[in-house]
């Protein structure tokens, strides 16, 4: 959301000052409050773009989250997801790199005066496009990977299954054969046996 012109309200601070904005941005108080909410919303920020280098993709839903940008005045989701899988911090980042974003930021900047405290604000508040695409191939990589990884750990969990069942079926054998012994039918078992050994090769 854009700031309008016609709007004395401080963002920072959070009221109409009666001096008119232009001159409250001068203020000890108004520069207190960009040191106190400002900059550590900047502070954030620089957290947020280590995540440009090495996305961070994770398996199904992540709790939501929500961050206040003080340019655009909205409440903006921290993370995205489909169901399937979540991108930390993808939200906070399409955000930052969205051109409604940057211009707000701009307007921001001016009007609020932040450049007396951070020369620098703009371009923090701001993700370049060239940045947003690398990032978003880099996101591209990690979700492939994890789709494989849990390919794999489907499969290995096939294969504990599948064993886990023939262990099963081998003590369950075993108890049935101790279960004969037991009862005095090994011989009358074992003579079966031998029969149909005799049987098959007969056949043979």
């Amino acid at each position: 959301m854009a700031d309008s012109e016609d709007d004395d309200q401080c963002k920072l601070c959070g009221f109409h000052p009666p001096e008119g904005l232009r001159k409250h941005v001068y203020t000890a108080r108004h520069n207190k409050t960009v040191k106190q909410r400002f900059l550590p919303f900047l502070k954030k920020l620089d957290e947020v773009r280590k995540e440009l280098k090495k996305p961070t993709v994770v398996d199904g839903e992540i709790a939501s989250a929500h961050f206040w940008c003080y340019p655009c005045s909205c409440r903006v989701d921290k993370h995205i997801s489909d169901g399937e899988s979540s991108i930390v911090n993808g939200g906070t980042l399409a955000h930052i790199a969205s051109e409604d974003h940057a211009k707000s930021a701009k307007r921001f900047c001016q009007r609020h005066g932040v450049y007396q405290v951070e020369k620098d604000a703009l371009s923090k508040l701001v993700l370049e496009n060239e940045l947003l695409v690398e990032y978003l191939g880099l996101v591209r990589e990690a979700t492939e990977k994890l789709q494989d990884e849990g390919a794999r750990s489907e499969e290995a969990k096939h294969i504990a299954d599948q064993e886990a069942s023939r262990r099963e079926a081998a003590a369950q054998q075993a108890c049935f054969f101790q279960a004969v012994s037991d009862s005095g039918l090994c011989a009358v078992v074992a003579l079966r046996f031998a029969c149909i050994g005799c049987e098959w090769f007969a056949f043979q």
